[in-house]
């Protein structure tokens, strides 16, 4: 979880694919298995698909830094999402070049599926609601923000629903930096392994007990706010990957052979889970709350020189 809200927008470099991405949130495009879905409204998708197959192939050799190659990731899958998504069942999977390959390209450069992540929805997708005063960053919680500062940057639907789906997950990535340093603080003191490390590591764990109970209230929490059926009807689907793809069809890049790039067919299309979450695997490493077997065989190497305490848990 980046430690500051992710920006925002690209550089102008890249508008067109910031424009058609606020346009189809602000058509509040519908999915293609909708119940009752209406000929306009088939119109309107068609008529926005056919708009980013017209879109220009813009370069990604300058998006330099990690910051813009995760918000052109995030932009251009939610973009791709909306695409396949809205298109009728009984037409092909064909993503379209101006968007599939530079997706591809971003994809390359981070080591990510080209496709919606725990990334994109969750990770790379909050800001602030507001921005704390003086006075409130002075008397900020040790662990990090107001967790009820925060709002999605986009959405597929709009809705309260999924955007307390995607927050509480946040919420629980952002809560989670003191068990990762608790955590961490831990290890350093078995390294040391005196009377003084062992009362560390008890006050230690006796803390992580009471992150890990008030990260299971934040799951909790998420269903005061997200109703069960809209989630699963009309926000679920316009995540899945090729996987759950409503008429099993096969997702296929446009372009891929003539790019030049050493591009291939992407394999690993099957969406956002928070199953891909880094802080749940540590937390599940560190509690040896599964494979217990396996991690038993490898206990961690004591390093060669000492290790310092860390003054800022002590």
């Amino acid at each position: 979880m980046p430690p500051d809200p992710p920006i925002y927008r690209l550089p102008e470099q890249w508008e067109p694919w910031e424009a058609m991405l606020d346009k189809a949130m602000r058509e509040r495009l519908q999915l293609a298995i909708k119940q009752g879905i209406t000929d306009e409204e088939m119109r309107t998708s068609d008529n926005w698909r056919s708009e980013v197959r017209q879109l220009p192939m813009l370069p990604v050799q300058d998006l330099t830094s990690e910051v813009l190659l995760r918000r052109a990731h995030h932009t251009l899958t939610f973009i791709m999402h909306f695409y396949i998504h809205t298109l009728p069942l009984t037409a092909p999977v064909v993503i379209p070049a101006s968007i599939g390959i530079p997706l591809l390209k971003v994809s390359t450069h981070l080591q990510l599926p080209p496709i919606a992540t725990y990334s994109d929805t969750v990770l790379y997708n909050w800001e602030l609601k507001k921005a704390p005063s003086a006075s409130e960053m002075e008397t900020e919680l040790e662990w990090g923000l107001d967790l009820q500062n925060l709002k999605s940057q986009d959405l597929f639907t709009g809705t309260c629903d999924e955007e307390e789906f995607f927050l509480s997950s946040a919420r629980i990535e952002l809560r989670g930096v003191e068990a990762l340093e608790l955590m961490r603080a831990s290890m350093d003191e078995m390294f040391v392994g005196d009377d003084i490390a062992i009362r560390r590591i008890t006050s230690y764990l006796t803390r992580l007990a009471g992150v890990v109970q008030a990260l299971t209230g934040l799951l909790m929490d998420v269903r005061k706010g997200c109703d069960p059926d809209v989630f699963y009807h009309r926000v679920r689907p316009w995540f899945c990957g090729q996987d759950s793809d409503p008429g099993e069809r096969k997702w296929t890049f446009e372009g891929i052979a003539g790019c030049g790039d050493d591009l291939e067919e992407p394999t690993d299309l099957s969406g956002p889970s928070a199953g891909q979450s880094a802080l749940i695997h540590a937390l599940d490493i560190f509690l040896i709350t599964k494979d217990a077997d396996i991690y038993a065989k490898t206990p961690p190497r004591v390093p060669s020189t000492p290790i310092c305490r860390s003054p800022s848990l002590a």
